[in-house]
């Protein structure tokens, strides 16, 4: 458990196979910004925004973006 960065490289391997995949693209960002790297989280959560089909990274974009 905890282990962010290990679940980030699982969740990049999830996009590669399936870059349409806004739930596993902003799960990549839940990981990133749980490392501390707020910027590219607010890039994934963007992105999750922009493929679709995922509300929760419209919510992480309100939240955790400015």
């Amino acid at each position: 458990l905890n282990d962010f960065e290990g679940a980030l490289i699982d969740y990049k391997k999830i996009v590669e196979l399936d870059p349409k995949s806004g739930s596993a693209i902003n799960s990549c960002g839940l990981c990133q910004y749980k490392l501390n790297m707020v910027e590219e989280a607010c890039e994934s959560f963007r992105k999750a925004v922009e493929v679709g089909g995922s509300k929760a990274a419209v919510n992480n974009v309100a939240n955790f973006c400015k």
